[in-house]
């Protein structure tokens, strides 16, 4: 069994492992969300981080996830990047870049589907952290298409949803080991 077909098969594990987790046709993941209070988004951030971990645990991959993901229509979500989990409240994007980037991108919710997106290269986003502090950071690279892939989840858009047209694909049919290698 290739690496690629591999990996398709524990997408489909998961799927059954983490049964809050909503599939693309769920229409929470095509609605906007509603903000929260700092406790709420707490709550919310705390079983957002147990779910992907959860993920985790099965497909070894997983970066972020969004409240709609686990059925619940609130603007919170998390990133899990070098080992630590970080929830974002009330998050919103100031400011994006002219320059784009095209980046294969794989979803939680895409039900083992992936495509070509294109998306600034350069964001500003605002949020309340986890001690109710206003924040602003300015992200580039990974990290921007990362808070725009979950922030797009909280604005009811699923990333097939701006994929290229003509780049969607079962993951089982790609041959881009090495892209999957570094989810």
């Amino acid at each position: 069994m290739s690496f690629t077909d591999e990996f398709a098969e524990k997408l489909s594990t998961a799927r059954t492992t983490v049964l809050e987790l909503r599939d693309f046709s769920d229409p929470i993941l095509h609605t906007s969300c509603a903000d929260v209070s700092l406790e709420e988004g707490l709550e919310v951030g705390m079983k957002l981080e147990e779910a992907l971990k959860s993920y985790r645990k099965v497909t070894g991959v997983g970066r972020g996830l969004a409240a709609p993901q686990i059925g619940i229509s609130r603007r919170v979500f998390i990133t899990y990047v070098n080992d630590k989990a970080q929830i974002f409240i009330n998050p919103k994007i100031t400011k994006t870049s002219n320059t784009k980037s095209r980046y294969r991108e794989l979803c939680m919710s895409a039900e083992g589907m992936w495509g070509d997106i294109e998306r600034p290269a350069i964001i500003e986003l605002s949020w309340m952290d986890e001690q109710g502090v206003s924040q602003t950071g300015s992200f580039e690279t990974f990290m921007a298409r990362l808070l725009q892939h979950e922030y797009d989840h909280l604005e009811g858009v699923v990333c097939l949803d701006k994929a290229l047209p003509g780049t969607i694909e079962p993951v089982s049919s790609s041959p881009l080991d090495e892209q999957l290698r570094s989810v």
